[in-house]
C-alpha cells in the first residue's frame, strides 16, 4: 500500500520480480542492465548497495529540474529509460538487474514476488 506520491528510489535487485497492481495507478521507469555504470550505484557491501546516487526527480524529462550533477547521465537518461504506466490488474515482469524506480500516481495496492533461485534463497539450518 502506498499514498500518492510515494516513490521507491532508483535501484536494482538481483532477482526476477513480478508487480501486480491491485489498485491506483503507478509509474516505473526502467534502465537496461547495460546502463548500471551510468547510474552510479552504491557497490554491493555498502547499506545503500544497489541504489542509485543519482534522484531521477531532479530532471525535466522525469518531472523536476534537471541538476548539474551526474551530467553525463542527464544527457543520455530521456533516450535510454523506459517507461510504462500500471493500471488495476496490471502484471509488470522485472528482469534481474534492470535498475527501476517507482512512483505511485494515485494511493496503489501492488503485490510484488521475487523468483529467488540457489544462492539467493533464505536457509535456515539446525545446529
Amino acid at each position: 500500500m502506498s499514498i500518492s506520491g510515494s516513490v521507491s528510489a532508483l535501484h536494482y535487485d538481483d532477482a526476477d520480480s513480478f508487480l501486480v497492481q491491485i489498485r491506483g495507478t503507478k509509474r516505473v521507469i526502467f534502465f537496461k542492465p547495460n546502463d548500471l555504470d551510468m547510474l552510479a550505484c552504491f557497490p554491493v557491501g555498502h547499506p545503500l548497495g544497489r541504489r542509485s546516487r543519482i534522484d531521477i526527480t531532479e530532471s525535466d524529462t522525469f518531472g523536476g529540474r534537471t541538476s548539474a550533477k551526474h551530467a553525463s547521465f542527464w544527457r543520455e537518461a530521456d533516450s535510454r529509460c523506459l517507461s510504462v504506466l500500471l493500471h488495476p490488474g496490471d502484471i509488470l515482469f522485472f528482469p534481474a538487474r534492470w535498475a527501476h524506480y517507482i512512483e505511485s500516481v494515485t494511493a496503489s495496492i501492488s503485490l510484488t514476488y521475487r523468483i529467488l533461485r540457489g544462492h539467493e534463497r533464505c536457509s535456515t539450518s539446525r545446529k
